[in-house]
């Protein structure tokens, strides 16, 4: 997104949605599946530019958090795919051999899915694209969503302590 006039409220809003998307991570302790994610569309703030001309709508700092909450925010549909999978699985070794996410893994992304994860695939061709900048502990949990799922929520943990937490430990260092 290239912030104008016409958007960038929009992208103000956003960042507020990210920010309380991060604190729910965080009182989840890295569970993040159903975190809150608010209104915004992450798909419209993997790329964000935040200026127009001379006019400056949001720092670099302001759309790099953006961006990577749009990617967490992705993340945590993945989670959500999961631990549904998980919920309605009859057992561990069902879930591992025919659950949703291995077969969309197996499939990949081919497989035809139910309505309600039809968003997967959105999220698998933005991860194959790599068209957003990222954090090497998101493309770390990108790489693992799509390939184990033990290995997707340690990943998550790492972007819990070293993206999340540290976006918090940045922000108490501005004086204003």
């Amino acid at each position: 997104m290239h912030l104008n006039e016409e958007n960038h409220k929009e992208a103000e809003n956003a960042l507020k949605d990210v920010l309380y998307m991060f604190v729910d991570a965080i009182v989840q302790s890295g569970d993040f599946s159903e975190l809150e994610l608010g209104k915004f569309d992450p798909f419209s703030f993997l790329e964000v530019e935040g200026s127009s001309g001379k006019t400056i709508f949001l720092t670099g700092g302001e759309c790099d958090l953006l961006m990577k909450g749009a990617a967490v925010a992705l993340l945590s549909l993945i989670a959500d795919v999961y631990f549904d999978d998980e919920c309605h699985a009859v057992s561990e070794k069902d879930k591992a051999e025919n659950g949703i996410m291995p077969s969309f893994i197996t499939s990949k992304g081919q497989l035809k899915l139910p309505e309600h994860y039809g968003y997967l695939i959105e999220i698998y061709d933005v991860y194959k694209s790599k068209k957003f900048i990222m954090d090497p502990y998101i493309e770390k949990a990108f790489d693992a969503a799509f390939s184990n799922e033990i290995e997707f929520y340690s990943a998550m943990r790492e972007v819990l302590e070293n993206v999340i937490k540290t976006c918090f430990t940045t922000l108490s260092r501005f004086k204003s």
